[in-house]
């Protein structure tokens, strides 16, 4: 065979594999856009004047997700719609709001944007019902999830005139959740001389930790920080 001739064959068997590759993802993207959707109806309207916002980020991100621990639909348009508790997806980066479609919550499931990494946690003991979890710290022993919460609060109109009015608006009010081996949660609790309660079953030195490092638990960093330690030394 003339060398040409092979060599121009092997280029075209090459590009033909890529291309086909790159059609099997496509083709599994898009089982993850339209096989995979739910949407919830909580009959508010976005469109209103409000004051904060119903999102994690209220711009859509490029992420990743995953099925069953597989890259299923890497760079995909994504934003967390905190309010719904739901996952919405572009199928393509200039989709209307009214093409998103949202994803599937199962626990087979998960998403990554840049740094976050959101489950689906199915209703077990210590959570009334399942949602998206941010998962804060992996540990050896047990895990440290952020349940983001967001509260609407209607708009309120004065009803003299020495009142003002109180535009609609949206307030964070997440939770933490420490999972142990058995999948059942626990809340962190508020208060700091509880949450330190709760880190000493885990850990009797956590006490002394946190005063000799001058520890702030009641900030996210610091509970993380306080969490690893008693991951790394568990009872």
């Amino acid at each position: 065979m003339n060398k040409n001739i092979l060599i121009f064959s092997l280029l075209s068997i090459i590009s033909f594999s890529e291309v086909k590759a790159q059609n099997g993802m496509q083709t599994r993207k898009n089982t993850v856009m339209f096989e995979h959707i739910t949407r919830n109806n909580l009959n508010l309207d976005y469109l209103d004047v409000y004051e904060g916002t119903p999102y994690n980020n209220p711009n859509f991100l490029i992420g990743d997700i995953y099925i069953n621990n597989e890259n299923t639909a890497p760079n995909t348009s994504l934003r967390y719609n905190i309010y719904a508790d739901e996952m919405e997806v572009k199928e393509y980066p200039n989709d209307e709001e009214s093409d998103l479609k949202a994803l599937t919550k199962s626990p087979d499931i998960y998403v990554t944007i840049i740094n976050d990494k959101f489950v689906y946690i199915a209703k077990t003991e210590g959570i009334p019902e399942g949602g998206y979890f941010l998962e804060l710290q992996k540990g050896k022993n047990v895990m440290l999830y952020k349940k983001l919460i967001k509260k609407y609060y209607p708009e309120k109109k004065a009803k003299t005139s020495f009142e003002r009015d109180i535009p609609a608006n949206f307030k964070d009010k997440p939770l933490y959740y420490i999972m142990s081996k058995d999948g059942k949660m626990n809340e962190v609790p508020s208060s700091k001389s509880k949450t330190i309660k709760m880190l000493s079953e885990l850990n009797k030195g956590i006490k002394s930790y946190i005063k000799t490092n001058k520890i702030d638990i009641t900030e996210e960093k610091g509970l993380i920080k306080a969490f690893r330690y008693c991951d790394t030394n568990m009872l």
